[in-house]
């Protein structure tokens, strides 16, 4: 799905309202505070950010500044800029992801990732993971000296209500992409977030800001690799390059029938994932709107073409660390938070 850079806008505390199976692109603002600087910054942003896509934006403001959000997953790390102007506008400058098992070390990554960059130094750098070993392992090799990262270990740190059985089993990436898009799109009401990636979740956030649990299954290209590892002959897909066109049925070979099985069954289940949910929010929550749809994760790219009203959202959990910053408090509520 290509990016429309110019709608889907968050604009100074203003939403454009997004019509159904757009997508959120790296230009988009979000409205936030940031209050904190933990780390130094300067006061000009340098010849050589004429390569950003936001350019004729970023030269007009006053005092750049730039906040670093590193997520780290199951099979990828996310390295996220985002520009904070005066207005407390928080801009996403560049978000890219790189895959763990083809690089050496994700400190080196993020090392040589930021020097292309020529930005200044950011303001403020925070981390989080779902694999606590490689996040830690991140954070001891952290390689930029001019900015040490504050660490998201915790539920605790994220200012939403969580009720489930056990707040601190859940996983930290599914508590940021609620987190986010309660600010970036439905403050007032509830939402529902899908990420697709190497599992897919479907969470609820209910309009008081409180997580109320969801659905785990497995993604699309776990999907794709169960049934090439455990079967004797069917291939192994890359579903990362699939059109976002669904599938011809019947498949007439094996490699579409498997497409159709997957794509279709995905979409299948994540639709009636939403609806249950959506009846949840208004029978066992009293919700009287019906919740906004935000989609997220590289399997979302597709299956937002096919969920009606949906928003798509690229690394929706580096928005939520980014929105994190403002609230210096809430990362420090936990013992185990790394600061400088």
């Amino acid at each position: 799905m290509a990016d429309r850079p110019d709608e889907g806008v968050v604009q100074f505390g203003t939403i454009r309202k997004t019509p159904p199976h757009h997508a959120l692109s790296p230009n988009s603002f979000a409205a936030t505070r940031i209050h904190q600087t933990k780390c130094k910054h300067a006061n000009e942003l340098g010849e050589r950010g004429h390569h950003l896509p936001l350019r004729e934006k970023l030269i007009s403001m006053n005092r750049p500044s730039n906040v670093l959000a590193v997520d780290i997953g199951n099979t990828r790390a996310k390295f996220g800029v985002f520009h904070v102007n005066q207005n407390h506008s928080v801009v996403p400058i560049t978000i890219v992801a790189r895959v763990l098992d083809q690089m050496p070390s994700v400190a080196d990554e993020l090392k040589a990732w930021w020097r292309n960059l020529h930005l200044p130094a950011p303001i403020s750098a925070v981390v989080a993971g779902s694999d606590p070993e490689t996040r830690d392992q991140l954070i001891d090799a952290w390689p930029l000296s001019e900015c040490r990262p504050a660490a998201i270990v915790s539920y605790q740190q994220i200012p939403i209500a969580v009720d489930v059985d056990v707040p601190a089993k859940v996983g930290i990436d599914r508590l940021l992409n609620v987190f986010a898009a309660g600010r970036l799109l439905a403050e007032d009401r509830s939402v529902i977030v899908v990420d697709s990636g190497t599992a897919t979740t479907v969470d609820l956030m209910t309009s008081d800001q409180t997580f109320r649990g969801g659905s785990i299954l497995p993604g699309l290209r776990l999907s794709a690799h169960a049934m090439h590892d455990y079967t004797a002959r069917l291939p192994l897909l890359n579903v990362d390059d699939e059109p976002a066109e669904l599938p011809d049925v019947p498949g007439r070979n094996t490699e579409d029938a498997m497409r159709a099985g997957l794509f279709i069954g995905q979409l299948g289940s994540v639709r009636e994932l939403i609806n249950r949910l959506t009846a949840a929010a208004a029978h066992q929550f009293r919700e009287l709107d019906p919740p906004r749809i935000v989609v997220t994760g590289g399997g979302g790219r597709q299956l937002v073409h096919h969920l009606a009203g949906a928003t798509f959202i690229d690394s929706l959990a580096l928005h939520g660390l980014a929105l994190l910053v403002q609230s210096p408090a809430q990362l420090s509520r936990s013992d185990n938070v790394v600061w400088p």
